[in-house]
C-alpha cells in the first residue's frame, strides 16, 4: 500500500500482519528521494487533464474514447481516477489510469457502454456522456478536467404521414370500415404515440360514419413503420353522391416530424339509382330503364334523360310524384349499334349522372354442326357454321377457346355470302375445351349474345406418352438438338436424359417438343418427360456415344502478363456451359460458351512465360502444352477498324471492331468513358452510347498503359421520345415486371406511383424493374420522365397477392447442377415449375405459397441466369441477375467474379 512522505515523495511499506506495524521495505529508496529533493524542485509538477473539452463519435463506430494527457514531469509514474456518467441513464462507472514513466497520453475507452448504440433508430434525446478527473496520485489536475462525449445519431429524423383512403358506403351488416394508415419513414425503438381527431366534411359523424370520441391515442409499435386503424362507415340505400370526412393528427411523438397530418376519406356511394347500367336490345323492340330514388319524394321530383344516338329514343324527363320513389322509362330502337342514355338525378338526390349503355343488335340464327366434337389426340374434324340471314358480303368469324392446349383451332374463319363457314379442329391433348365463335358486329347478335359455343372433347387411352425421337444417339458432351414426339405434351414440360434435365427450346406444339441434350456419361439412358403432375419414361431410348474432349488452338496465342486478354479456346466436344479454362495454374474468367466448339475467356495475370492451357469439362480434361505465351511488357497497342452504326442516339447499342481488345480497355466518346462496355472477343466490343448532346465525336480506346487507339468519328443524334408499347395491367409488390417500347435508356427516370424504380436490365426496347415494397397496393401509374418532364404515363394496379419471386438461396451452384435451392416469393401454387435460364428443374417441391425448393439443373449458358417460376395456370414471374453458376476452380459459390476492368 503506498504512503506519502512530507516532501511528496512516495515510499513503499510492507505490513507485517503478525506485528501490526509497518516495516521499512526499501530504505535505500527513501534516502535517494531525500537526496533528490532539491533537484526535483526544478522540474515542473505533473499535471493531468483531458485533451479537449468535448468529443463526438457516430454511433455506428460502436467504440469511443476520451483522451487524457500528462504534462510537466515525465520521469515518474502518475495515476488518476476518472468518473464517467451516462447522462441519459445516470449510470456511472470509474476508470483508474496510470501514466508510466515517459508516457504522456492515454485513452479512456467506453466501448462496453456504447457497443449496442448502433440501433438503426432515431434517438431522442441524443446520448451524452460526461467525464470528470476526480483524483490524481503523484500530480495535480489541470484544465480541462471535465469533458463531454456526444454519441451522434446517424439515422434521419422520422417523418410521419397519414394516407388518404376510401371505403364503400355499403348497405347492410357487417358495416364496411375505412382503414387509415399511419407511416414512419424511420423505425423507432419505442412506441410512437399519436393523437388523432376527426372532422366532418360532406359526410357527418353519426350519420355517414361512426367516431364516438373527441380524439383517440394511437401507437406505432417499436421497430415498425406502419400502423392501421379503422373507422366504421354507416350504410344507407339513398343515392346521394360520394361524401368525405377527414382525420387529423393533432399531436405527434417527440422527435417525429409530421409531414402529412390530414387524411381525407371518401365514402363511395354505391346506391345505384339506375338499373341496368348496360343492356342489349333487339332491333325494333323496347328496353326499360328502372329509376329508384330510395326514400319516397316529399314533393314532385324531375329526372332528366338524354341520348345523342339517332337509333335510340327516350323521353327528355320523367316526373316522380310526391309519395313515390321510382319510375320505369322505355327505350325505343330504330337501328343497330351501340350508344348511351344519360340519366341525371334531381339536385335533392345529389345530382348524380348515370350512363346507361345500350347496344341494339340485329337478331340472327346461328347453328353449329356438330355442337360436341369428340376426337382422339392428333385427329381432325370440321365444324360447320350456318348463319341466317347470311351476310351481304364475306365477313370473318373470330374464335377463342378456354383451353388452347387441348385443340388447335384457327383464330378466324371466313363466312361468305352463303352464310356457311367451316372451322377446322385438331385435337392436341386429352381434355375438354369450349370454343366460342364470335360474330362480327355487322351480323348482329344471337338472341342477345355475340357468340355461340361448341365443345371439343379430346381423349387419349394411354395419356402422356413419348412415341419417338428424331435421333436416338448423341455425343457425351451433349448439345444435340433433337425433337420428341408423343401425346399430351401440356406445357410446361420437363425432359430428362438419364435423369439430367435437358434444355427446352420452346413450348410443346403439334405433339412435339424440341430440346438440347445435356452432357452425360457414355451409355444407354432413359428419356423421361413430366408435364404438370403427369410423367412418362421411355426406357433405354437414347444412347450417348463416347467422345473425347480436345483443344485445338488458343486465339490469340499471346498476351500481356498483367492478364485481361480476351481469347477463344477452340476444340471439340466441349460440354456446353460446364467447362472452365486454366492458364498455367490460374483459372480464367469465362464470358461466353460457344456450343461444343469453343469457349471465350479472359486470361488471368501470370509472369512472362509459355504456359499450358487446360480445359476441364465435368470429369474430362484436355490440355494444350505451351498454349499461351505471356509476354512482358505488353507493348502492342489495340487497333480500332470500324464502328457500326456511325450515327446513333444516347442509349443505342453499337459494335466496335478491331484487334487486340482487352477486358480492361476503356472506350471513350471524345473524353467521355462508356459505363457498360461489354468485351465479347479480342476483336469485338459492344458499347452503349452515353448521354451526350448532338454533335460529332471521335471514338477511341485507351488501355491501362495509357495508350490510345483512335477510331472513327460518329454522329450523336438527339434521342427519340420513348414509347411504351406494353406493360402488365397488374403488378405484384416485390415482383419483377417488364416493359417494352422504343428509345428506352438508363438516363430516363422511371416511376411507379411515388417511387423511382431503377431498371434491373435495360435495352432500347425492353426494361425489367422490381415493384418496391414501399408502393402501396391499389391503382397507380407507371411513368417515364426526362429531366423532370413526364413523357408518358400508364395506369397499373398494384397488388400484394400476385405471383412474384423475391430471392433464391443459395444464389449460385456448381455448373454440374444438383444443388438444392430454395426460392422465396409469393403466390406460388402446387404444381409450379422452376426454370434456370432455359432449363427446367427436374425436381420441384411446393412448400407453401411463399416457398419452393428445386434441384438446380446443369448450366447451359453463361454464369448469370434468370429464374422463372410458372404456376399451373400459366402465370409466370422472374428473378433476374441474381443466380450464377460457378466451377470449383472459380471458387464455387463463394464469390461472383467479373472480368477485369468491370
Amino acid at each position: 500500500m503506498p504512503s506519502v512522505l512530507e516532501d511528496g515523495n512516495a515510499a513503499e511499506f510492507a505490513y507485517d500482519t503478525r506485528q501490526g506495524f509497518p516495516v521499512l521495505k526499501r530504505l535505500a529508496f527513501l534516502v535517494a528521494a531525500v537526496l533528490l529533493t532539491f533537484a526535483s524542485a526544478a522540474v515542473a509538477q505533473p499535471v493531468v487533464s483531458f485533451t479537449a473539452s468535448s468529443y463526438s463519435v457516430p454511433e455506428k463506430n460502436k467504440v469511443a474514447y476520451v483522451r487524457v494527457q500528462r504534462t510537466g514531469d515525465g520521469n515518474a509514474a502518475v495515476g488518476c481516477t476518472i468518473s464517467v456518467t451516462n447522462l441519459a441513464t445516470n449510470n456511472s462507472f470509474s476508470v483508474f489510469m496510470n501514466f508510466a514513466k515517459g508516457e504522456f497520453a492515454s485513452d479512456v475507452f467506453i466501448s462496453w457502454d456504447i457497443q449496442d448504440l448502433d440501433d438503426k433508430y432515431y434517438n431522442v434525446p441524443p446520448r451524452k456522456y460526461h467525464a470528470v478527473i476526480v483524483a490524481v496520485n503523484g500530480g495535480s489536475i489541470g484544465n480541462p478536467f471535465t469533458t463531454d462525449l456526444d454519441v451522434v445519431d446517424d439515422e434521419p429524423q422520422p417523418q410521419l404521414t397519414i394516407a388518404d383512403t376510401s371505403a364503400p358506403e355499403g348497405d347492410g351488416i357487417p358495416h364496411t370500415r375505412a382503414l387509415f394508415t399511419l407511416r414512419l419513414t424511420t423505425p423507432r425503438s419505442t412506441y410512437t404515440g399519436i393523437s388523432i381527431t376527426v372532422h366532418d366534411g360532406t359526410a357527418k359523424n353519426g350519420i355517414d360514419y361512426n367516431f364516438p370520441y373527441p380524439s383517440v391515442f394511437m401507437e406505432i409499435p417499436p421497430n415498425q413503420l406502419t400502423a392501421e386503424f379503422p373507422i366504421e362507415v354507416l350504410p344507407d340505400n339513398i343515392p346521394e353522391g360520394d361524401e368525405t370526412f377527414t382525420v387529423e393528427i393533432t399531436t405527434g411523438a417527440p422527435g417525429v416530424t409530421v409531414v402529412k397530418s390530414i387524411s381525407t376519406c371518401t365514402i363511395v356511394d354505391d346506391d345505384d339509382a339506375v338499373s341496368p347500367l348496360s343492356q342489349r336490345i333487339a332491333k325494333g323492340s323496347k328496353g326499360v330503364i328502372h329509376i329508384s330514388l330510395g326514400d319516397p319524394a316529399t314533393v314532385p321530383e324531375i329526372v332528366q334523360l338524354l341520348t345523342l344516338e339517332s337509333f335510340l329514343s327516350v323521353p327528355s324527363l320523367v316526373l316522380i310524384p310526391a309519395g313515390s320513389n321510382s319510375a320505369d322509362v322505355e327505350i325505343s330502337t330504330s337501328g343497330v349499334g351501340g350508344g348511351a342514355v344519360l340519366i341525371t338525378l334531381p339536385p335533392s338526390r345529389g345530382g348524380r349522372v348515370y350512363s346507361c349503355n345500350v347496344y341494339v343488335f340485329e337478331p340472327v340464327t346461328v347453328t353449329l354442326d356438330p355442337v360436341v366434337v369428340s376426337l382422339a389426340v392428333g385427329a381432325s374434324a370440321n365444324v360447320k357454321v350456318k348463319v341466317d340471314p347470311p351476310p351481304t358480303s364475306s365477313v370473318s368469324l373470330r374464335m377463342t377457346q378456354t383451353v388452347a392446349s387441348v385443340a388447335d383451332v384457327p383464330a378466324s374463319a371466313a363466312l361468305d355470302v352463303t352464310g356457311i363457314a367451316a372451322i377446322p379442329v385438331r385435337a392436341l391433348a386429352a381434355g375438354i375445351t369450349t370454343v366460342s365463335v364470335v360474330l362480327p358486329e355487322p351480323l348482329g347478335d344471337i338472341g342477345g349474345r355475340t357468340s355461340i359455343d361448341f365443345v371439343v372433347v379430346a381423349s387419349l387411352p394411354s395419356g402422356l406418352a413419348i412415341t419417338s425421337l428424331s435421333q436416338k444417339t448423341g455425343r457425351t458432351s451433349g448439345g444435340e438438338s433433337i425433337k420428341l414426339f408423343g401425346t399430351n405434351f401440356t406445357p410446361p414440360c420437363t425432359v430428362t436424359f438419364g435423369g439430367v434435365p435437358a434444355q427446352t427450346a420452346d413450348a410443346p406444339a403439334n405433339g412435339a417438343i424440341a430440346v438440347t441434350t445435356p452432357p452425360h456419361d457414355a451409355g444407354v439412358v432413359d428419356v423421361g418427360i413430366r408435364c404438370g403432375s403427369n410423367a412418362f419414361t421411355l426406357p433405354s431410348s437414347f444412347t450417348y456415344t463416347a467422345t473425347s474432349l480436345t483443344i485445338a488452338s488458343v486465339v490469340p496465342a499471346s498476351g500481356g502478363s498483367r492478364g485481361g486478354t480476351i481469347v477463344n479456346v477452340r476444340g471439340a466436344n466441349l460440354h456446353t456451359g460446364a467447362c472452365t479454362a486454366r492458364f498455367g495454374s490460374a483459372t480464367a474468367h469465362t464470358i461466353a460458351w460457344n456450343g461444343n466448339a469453343s469457349i471465350t475467356v479472359i486470361t488471368p495475370p501470370h509472369t512472362a512465360a509459355h504456359v499450358p492451357v487446360t480445359l476441364t469439362c465435368g470429369n474430362e480434361t484436355a490440355a494444350l502444352a505451351s498454349g499461351f505465351n505471356y509476354v512482358e511488357p505488353d507493348d502492342v497497342p489495340a487497333l480500332i477498324s470500324a464502328a457500326v452504326p456511325l450515327r446513333a442516339a444516347p442509349g443505342d447499342h453499337f459494335s466496335l471492331t478491331g484487334a487486340r481488345f482487352r477486358a480492361d480497355d476503356t472506350i471513350l466518346f471524345d473524353n467521355i468513358a462508356v459505363s457498360d462496355d461489354a468485351p465479347l472477343a479480342a476483336e469485338f466490343h459492344t458499347v452503349t452510347v452515353p448521354e451526350l448532346p448532338p454533335g460529332i465525336v471521335t471514338l477511341s480506346l485507351r488501355d491501362v498503359a495509357g495508350r490510345t487507339a483512335i477510331g472513327p468519328k460518329i454522329e450523336i443524334i438527339a434521342p427519340p421520345t420513348p414509347t411504351l408499347t406494353q406493360i402488365a395491367a397488374r403488378l405484384t409488390v416485390g415482383a419483377e415486371f417488364a416493359i417494352t417500347g422504343t428509345s428506352l435508356r438508363r438516363a430516363l427516370t422511371f416511376g411507379l406511383g411515388p417511387a423511382i424504380v431503377q431498371p434491373i436490365s435495360i435495352t432500347t426496347t425492353r426494361a425489367i424493374f422490381r415493384v418496391p415494397s414501399s408502393v402501396s397496393a391499389g391503382p397507380t401509374s407507371f411513368t417515364i420522365s426526362d429531366r423532370g418532364a413526364t413523357l408518358l404515363s400508364r395506369p397499373v394496379d398494384v397488388t400484394t397477392s400476385g405471383l412474384g419471386v423475391a430471392s433464391i438461396a443459395p444464389p449460385c451452384s456448381v455448373r454440374e447442377g444438383g444443388t438444392l435451392a430454395t426460392i422465396f416469393g409469393t403466390g406460388f401454387e402446387n404444381g409450379a415449375t422452376v426454370q434456370f435460364g432455359t432449363t427446367d428443374s427436374a425436381a420441384v417441391t411446393f412448400r407453401d405459397r411463399f416457398t419452393l425448393t428445386a434441384t438446380v439443373p446443369p448450366a447451359f449458358a453463361g454464369d448469370a441466369q434468370t429464374i422463372t417460376v410458372t404456376n399451373p395456370n400459366g402465370t409466370t414471374a422472374t428473378l433476374t441477375n441474381t443466380f450464377a453458376y460457378r466451377s470449383a476452380a472459380e471458387g464455387g459459390c463463394t464469390s461472383r467474379r467479373r472480368p477485369a476492368g468491370h
